[in-house]
């Protein structure tokens, strides 16, 4: 196994979560609600729209053409299929930065599942060529082509880092060894879908790519689901506290009481 223990330091260091810190944690288990929703919500979304141009436009392969070519220069449901990667990069970010309030173990997950997301955005405005060609020339097709390869490469290793910072995690165990196992697909997929794409040596590039995503997708959905059952709960690292886990309104006020009273009542006689 790779060491990340340089990589986890830089993300630790370069943390953009310290929003969790700040926020109250009443509105940050609403945050964590919301978040958790937006990462059911966008993966089934988008496939459904996805499934759908590809049915309106007629002659499209979902075999051999790609999802990107949906939304390429030209295409027929261009504008929509902008619209369709634009709403998903944007509920994808808003997913990431509740995991990483809702338990700091994750920020390096968030991190490169949220650059899968701004990468997502992004490819809104920056429509593939007609084809969508890795070899294509224009300037937008090479912007695009370098766009979705780090977002790529980033979804692809989220569930090995998932993995590697749930360990730990006693509520996450199961979510944990499935992560693992997605990662040991998801990898392999990336590379033979990068081979196939860049040597063009095999037509069903569209088939393995909607293979990789599903999978992908499957897994987000899952940590979504998880996140979500587990929203009212704060573990360590997610705004700095001690190592004990709460439950947000858990406390019980006469806990507070005794504890006062425990502090003020004079010494018993030896």
């Amino acid at each position: 196994m790779p060491h990340f223990g340089p990589v986890k330091l830089f993300l630790k260091r370069t943390s953009i979560f310290p929003i969790a810190s700040i926020v109250k944690p009443a509105l940050r288990a609403r945050f964590v609600t919301l978040s958790a929703a937006a990462g059911i919500i966008g993966p089934i979304l988008f496939a459904i729209i996805v499934i759908a141009l590809g049915y309106l436009w007629t002659g499209y392969d979902p075999l051999t053409q790609t999802i990107s070519e949906l939304g390429a220069t030209n295409a027929p449901y261009m504008g929509i299929q902008a619209l369709n990667f634009a709403i998903l990069g944007i509920l994808t970010i808003i997913f990431v930065i509740g995991l990483a309030i809702h338990n700091g173990l994750f920020r390096s997950t968030a991190i490169v599942v949220g650059m899968y997301g701004l990468g997502t955005l992004l490819v809104a405005f920056l429509p593939c060529d007609p084809g969508c060609s890795f070899r294509g020339s224009s300037v937008v097709q090479v912007a695009h082509g370098l766009d979705a390869l780090i977002s790529f490469i980033g979804l692809a290793i989220a569930p090995l880092l998932f993995w590697r910072s749930s360990r730990t995690a006693s509520s996450w165990t199961k979510t944990s060894v499935w992560s693992l196992r997605v990662a040991i697909g998801s990898i392999p997929l990336l590379c033979a879908y990068l081979a196939i794409t860049i040597l063009a040596s095999l037509p069903y590039t569209g088939l393995l790519q909607r293979i990789f995503f599903g999978l992908l997708f499957a897994w987000m959905i899952v940590i979504a689901l998880r996140l979500f059952s587990l929203r009212g709960i704060r573990f360590p690292g997610s705004s700095g506290e001690d190592a004990h886990t709460t439950t947000v309104g858990s406390v019980h006020p006469s806990s507070s009481d005794n504890l006062g009273r425990s502090e003020t009542s004079p010494k018993e006689p030896a």
